[in-house]
């Protein structure tokens, strides 16, 4: 999976529900430690597809970045 990311500038934000019985929140936090730079954001009760309870905090994330 790493091997798709291209080396060089950018931003990357993972959100994960801390509930989600999917995917394991583990898995987000695991990807952070091989991301250098990279956010987490764990969002406390929410289970999968947890991120589109937060699209206005996303835009506002990704505006900023650009």
């Amino acid at each position: 999976l790493l091997a798709e990311f291209p080396a060089g500038p950018g931003r990357v934000l993972l959100v994960q529900g801390e509930e989600d019985r999917v995917v394991p929140p583990g898995h987000a936090r695991w990807m952070h430690t091989l991301l250098p730079g990279s956010e987490l954001r764990l969002l406390p009760g929410d289970g999968h597809v947890s991120a589109l309870a937060v699209v206005p905090e996303l835009l506002d994330w990704i505006l900023a970045a650009t």
